[in-house]
């Protein structure tokens, strides 16, 4: 194969790595949600998870570097030449040191920080927290566990004494990611049980993520996590 012939395929593989490369980044940009704030459901696009859409965006990354190492080796002679020519005084290099520095600072300008993804997070477990004991979302959460609810340290009560000690189950995290058999391992419960409490139809699948399930058969996953928390409120 002529060189010219090299060159060509190498720089149409690298163009059409690059597209790839633009349009699964603009899906998981605009179009796959992510973040705990965010339903489940939107995390999907085109019947594909956001994970997934990161997978290919990988794979499209990783043909783009290889091919531009082959189109580095055949353009070699010629990079190297052409640098001397245009770097003949070591100051015109630095313009090429600032730009870099300059595009490093702005992604980490523009990159999320811990802090904000700390308080997001926080601010998600308060809400879900509320949620599970009754409160109003805007009260303040304590954050002593359900079991140690109202116990001072220092109490001890035993078995024996005229005391009710209620005991609160805790919520199990339920995901799209979830199957409705993965869910009877987690809970205990017989996933026949929790069917017929959500009012999923009994030819459901239960080896199906809910991620897919809920969009075919027109349920969300609140509905699961109402059904479940019923179930152990019964059991």
């Amino acid at each position: 194969m002529k060189k010219t012939t090299t060159r060509f395929w190498v720089d149409a593989v690298m163009f059409i790595s690059l597209f790839g490369l633009l349009i699964t980044g603009l899906i998981m940009a605009f179009f796959a949600d992510s973040g705990p704030n965010v339903s489940e459901a939107s995390k999907y696009f085109l019947r594909l998870h956001r994970h997934q859409w990161g997978g290919i965006h990988s794979y499209f990354a990783i043909v783009f570097t290889l091919m531009l190492l082959i189109h580095l080796i055949l353009e070699w002679k010629w990079i190297m030449g052409k640098t001397r020519n245009l770097f003949r005084k070591s100051w015109m290099l630095v313009p090429i040191v600032l730009v870099a520095v300059l595009i490093i600072f702005i992604s980490w300008v523009l990159a999320p920080k811990d802090f904000v993804l700390k308080k997001k997070s926080e601010s998600r477990w308060k809400q879900q927290r509320a949620y599970d004991i009754g409160a109003d979302p805007g009260d303040s959460i304590p954050e002593s566990s359900p079991d140690t609810k109202g116990l001072k340290m220092g109490d001890h009560e035993e078995p024996g004494d005229d005391i009710e000690v209620k005991h609160e189950s805790l919520e199990v995290a339920i995901t799209g990611q979830d199957s409705l058999q993965s869910l009877e391992r987690k809970t205990g419960i017989p996933v026949r049980d929790i069917i017929k409490k959500a009012g999923l139809p009994d030819d459901i699948s239960l080896v199906e993520c809910l991620g897919r399930l809920k969009r075919i058969h027109d349920f969300s996953i609140q509905d699961i996590r109402e059904a479940i928390r019923k179930l152990q409120q019964d059991s």
